[in-house]
């Protein structure tokens, strides 16, 4: 039988121990809540302020009105008025701008004799997506210059027609209403800010639990609890415990930041939220029991720890889709305890859904964190026996 008074004296000596420092009861929840806020505005794919050169060989007022176009638009900063070519590689290599427009000569002849009107684009390439997203941005503003001048076109020719008494040329288009659902402003930090939480909590308390076991066997503590009537199993309830606890602290603290600092709404049910949280750090506290069952001194556990959350971080979707990777990464995603506490924080924040959407997520992080803390608990107790 599992004594529940000894783990509970293994509890309140950890959690003294813990907090025996005031400095590492700060450091605790302090910067939790700073990360949230750096990153929360650190991460951020909105592509806006471009920096942008423009180069006008055709120096008409048709592309001088286009060049306004792309100066009212509030994804690009015109950075400078060049004369030629030969100084956008220096612009580009020092920073000063990240593309630059140049409207060929002949750009105003062409609109007006219905041939196509050049207009080079060129990029800074090092950053692929920005350079696609600059690219769709200044399509659509060809677009609507272009309709605006066929537009004004086949108005002036109505005029005439109604002037002569004949039918007039009819307008057809397409009006599209997009609507954005869950983030209706498109803010990245919507999306990203409950995926930070989850990265916050995966980091801390993996950190915590793996090195608060190796210590006890740098100290030798583990071998005095040995020749003691207390059974291992009492051992790592009693030393996990704690940073369950603090962990579900934390994860309270940063919800509210998110929710308070950052307006991030929570449509769905807090309850649901705290389960995900509670099956969440189970995962990670069987993954600092693991670490801590390979690692001697405490500088291994924290080299461990590090090759154990980048490839949680990089493939969890956090910040790369996970339908982009190539297959075989697909299928190795489906390990990581990390992607499906994403989708189910962003679920309950953004979307609002409940069980009845999110259980496959439920279910297979249930899974997961049981099978790593079995795992895990059986291995340790093999070691300190």
């Amino acid at each position: 039988m599992i004594s529940i008074n000894i783990i509970i004296q293994i509890l309140i000596k950890e959690l003294n121990q813990t907090f025996r420092n005031p400095r590492l009861a700060v450091l605790l929840f302090i910067p939790p809540i700073v990360q949230l806020i750096v990153f929360g505005y650190a991460v951020n794919f909105d592509v806006k302020n471009i920096k942008t050169a423009i180069i006008d060989y055709d120096k008409t007022p048709a592309s001088r009105e286009f060049i306004a176009h792309i100066e009212s638009n509030k994804y690009f900063k015109i950075a400078a008025y060049l004369d030629n070519s030969d100084s956008i590689a220096h612009q580009i290599d020092k920073g000063g701008i990240s593309c630059a427009v140049v409207i060929s000569e002949g750009f105003s002849r062409g609109i007006e004799t219905g041939r196509t009107a050049l207009v080079q684009v060129i990029h800074d390439g090092i950053d692929s997506n920005n350079a696609i997203t600059v690219n769709n941005y200044l399509n659509m503003i060809s677009y609507k210059y272009l309709k605006n001048i066929q537009v004004s076109r086949i108005k002036k020719i109505n005029e005439k027609l109604a002037a002569a008494g004949k039918a007039q040329i009819k307008i057809n288009a397409i009006a599209v209403e997009a609507r954005a659902w869950f983030n209706e402003s498109l803010e990245s930090k919507d999306f990203f800010v409950p995926g930070i939480i989850g990265n916050i909590l995966m980091i801390i308390t993996i950190t915590l639990t793996s090195m608060a076991i190796v210590r006890e066997k740098e100290i030798g503590t583990i071998e005095q609890l040995l020749v003691t009537p207390v059974k291992p199993i009492e051992i790592i309830i009693g030393k996990t415990l704690p940073f369950m606890l603090i962990g579900i602290v934390q994860a309270a603290i940063v919800v509210i930041v998110a929710v308070s600092w950052f307006e991030i709404p929570v449509r769905g049910s807090y309850a649901l939220l705290l389960l995900g949280v509670v099956i969440f750090l189970l995962s990670n506290l069987g993954i600092g029991i693991f670490i801590s069952t390979i690692s001697q001194t405490q500088q291994q556990a924290m080299l461990i720890t590090t090759f154990a959350i980048l490839p949680a971080f990089t493939l969890s979707g956090f910040v790369f889709p996970i339908v982009n990777m190539p297959e075989i990464v697909q299928y190795m995603t489906l390990l990581i305890p990390l992607r499906y506490f994403l989708i189910i924080m962003r679920g309950v924040f953004l979307k609002g859904v409940g069980m009845q959407v999110l259980y496959p997520q439920y279910a297979a992080l249930t899974i997961i964190s049981l099978a790593i803390l079995t795992f895990s608990v059986l291995r340790f107790r093999r070691t300190i026996d």
